[in-house]
């Protein structure tokens, strides 16, 4: 556990930092970059790129993170966007701020989020000029949210009186897009971690059980049947509840329609258990043969899967696999 955390707070050096766009990296010339604050404002904004960077700008050293896994912390220089508010005059009635990409992507903030103090248009990072395929010259910087709402190559910023759906939120993704507890994720591991234990001595206690070579008959004598059928159910129930706390995790409280590389494993690993339980129940003699090789089948798919789980939460810049919605 200490150890994801450690490396969610080294620094990330750029040209490691994950990337992600659905297009082509635009081609930005500096001098026809402008940025427009418009919409529900008394003061319609224009920034060239000079007179942007020249305000009083803050450091925030922050993790943005992808819905899929991949993360990043680096240390982030720009404006709060709250000065930019206090510019503009944001009208009172104002509930989205849609931040306009130059590939044309869009996303927004509610006003209430995009009021936090950790927001800042970020013109830097780790002490460099912001790299085009971070998103320069500007880009959105909201460390709580996931990373489709940190808008890459910002050209303008919209006060709207409505609720705007993005490219991704229109795909089913999650409209707060507020980054899952690390605690919530913790969970699953436990449990993961605590099934794979189990399904270890089950794998163990069945050869004794069942012996197919002399060898297994030394194990332990509480290694019996009933220890084999008591850590069975307890491997395979642990495993279901471990999965079905993941999908809940991760598709209902993230709102992302998505696969990765982690969940895929774990369904395959799933529905092997299950074909593990239903040839344990048989009670034939060939049977028993499957059934100690479909188990080890399992306890290896078992295996990688939890393997991958740990890589992308502590490499982070592992990309998992993402199936787009059309």
């Amino acid at each position: 556990m200490g150890l994801t955390h450690f490396s969610r707070s080294i620094i990330t050096p750029n040209d490691l930092f994950f990337e992600l766009e659905i297009g082509e990296i635009p081609d930005i010339s500096i001098d026809e970059w402008f940025l427009e604050v418009s919409g529900a404002v008394d003061n319609v904004l224009l920034f060239n790129y000079e007179n942007f960077t020249q305000m009083d700008s803050i450091k925030l050293i922050a993790t943005l993170e992808c819905v899929d896994g991949p993360f990043g912390t680096a240390e982030w220089e720009g404006i709060p966007l709250v000065d930019i508010f206090a510019l503009a005059g944001i009208h009172l009635t104002t509930r989205d701020l849609i931040f306009y990409a130059a590939d044309s992507y869009s996303d927004s903030l509610n006003i209430i989020e995009a009021s936090a103090d950790n927001i800042l248009l970020a013109f830097k990072m780790n002490g460099a000029e912001l790299p085009l395929a971070h998103g320069y010259p500007i880009r959105l910087v909201c460390p709580d949210h996931y990373g489709y709402k940190c808008v890459k190559w910002i050209v303008k910023i919209e006060a709207v009186e409505y609720d705007y759906i993005g490219f991704w939120e229109s795909r089913g993704w999650s409209d707060n897009a507020m980054r899952t507890n690390f605690s919530a994720w913790i969970t699953h591991v436990y449990l993961f971690c605590i099934s794979f234990i189990f399904g270890g001595l089950a794998i163990i206690s069945g050869y004794k059980s069942i012996p197919i070579s002399n060898r297994y008959k030394k194990f332990p004598e509480f290694m019996d049947k009933r220890f084999h059928l008591t850590l069975s159910l307890l491997f395979i129930s642990l495993s279901l509840i471990s999965f079905i706390y993941w999908v809940f995790v991760t598709v209902i409280i993230r709102g992302g329609i998505f696969y990765s590389i982690h969940g895929i494993s774990g369904l395959i690993t799933i529905s092997t258990l299950v074909i593990v339980a239903l040839t344990g129940f048989l009670k034939k003699k060939r049977v028993d043969h499957l059934h100690q090789r479909i188990s080890m089948v399992a306890w290896y798919l078992f295996s990688i899967s939890l393997l991958i789980g740990w890589v992308i939460s502590i490499m982070g810049n592992l990309r998992a696999i993402q199936i787009i919605f059309p």
